[in-house]
């Protein structure tokens, strides 16, 4: 349950430091906002993409390759790409996966999934 939360914790800052990369932007195209709204809702996606798709390798995001613990399938098998999709879309529900983790249950977006971490 620690790994879990440690290793969420570690992606998260790794998002969000990527996110404020991108507030960069705007220094760059301090006048063209047309052009500022075009780049930063192609990093928006670019970035919504990777993080629904963090545990491709391996079933293992960043962060938890740094705590050694994976997403696997219930037959302890990789996921599949629709899997970890749907695993990783359901963060944007982040209140009902805290709480769910935090009573040490399976997240939802495992439940649905049909996947579990190792």
């Amino acid at each position: 349950m620690k790994k879990r939360i440690v290793a969420f914790l570690i992606d998260h800052i790794i998002i969000c430091v990527a996110f404020a990369m991108l507030g960069m932007v705007e220094v760059f195209v301090k006048t063209d906002f047309e052009l500022f709204w075009k780049l930063y809702y192609i990093f928006l996606l670019a970035f919504m993409f990777i993080y629904f798709f963090k545990d491709v390798i391996n079933g293992q995001s960043i962060g938890k390759r740094i705590m050694k613990i994976k997403v696997v399938d219930l037959n302890g098998n990789k996921p599949s790409l629709f899997n970890l999709f749907i695993r990783n879309i359901t963060i944007l529900i982040w209140p009902v996966e805290a709480l769910l983790l935090l009573l040490d249950k399976d997240r939802l977006g495992d439940i649905l999934a049909k996947t579990k971490v190792v």
